[in-house]
């Protein structure tokens, strides 16, 4: 049997919103690990001004179809709260994922919202949006969202076994 390992992160992370949902939608790893078995979780965090003071979302904000275990490369998120900096990290995972002792590579994404009935958004590589596909004049939604869009750095896979 070949050596496989972890997947690298998500890539070309793209969103879209609407007057209430975030859709999350990202494109496979470049590298799959040498498996077929991928699957999706996306980890949501609050953060304050500073993004090292975290913690997690708890059960507040709703995710479809849910947030771990996604075999599709997308999630719609709802229920959000004002003025809060919400920062996605999205994690491709295959059946060693959990063997390795590496940190998983994820690609992230930072939303904060507020309520002044338009949507905002920016971000960097790898951002795919236009803004007719985020902003609706004739339905403006009730949040901004400014969108920032990093990947963390993968450190490269180790086995123990010389793969």
């Amino acid at each position: 049997m070949a050596c496989t390992r972890p997947p690298s992160a998500p890539r070309n992370v793209a969103f879209n919103i609407n007057e209430t949902a975030l859709v999350l939608e990202w494109s496979p790893p470049s590298d799959t690990g040498g498996r077929k078995d991928l699957t999706y979780s996306v980890i949501c965090k609050k953060c304050g001004l500073d993004n090292n003071q975290c913690e997690d979302c708890g059960g507040g904000l709703r995710f479809i179809p849910r947030h771990t275990g996604l075999i599709n490369n997308s999630v719609i998120v709802l229920d959000f709260v004002s003025h809060v900096n919400y920062t996605f990290e999205i994690e491709a995972m295959n059946g060693v994922s959990e063997l390795s002792i590496s940190p998983k590579p994820f690609t992230a994404i930072t939303v904060t919202t507020d309520q002044d009935g338009t949507i905002l958004g920016f971000g960097g590589a790898g951002l795919a949006y236009s803004l007719a596909d985020i902003f609706s004049v004739a339905h403006p939604a009730p949040w901004i969202f400014s969108i920032n869009i990093q990947s963390s750095l993968s450190l490269g896979h180790t086995s123990g076994r010389g793969c």
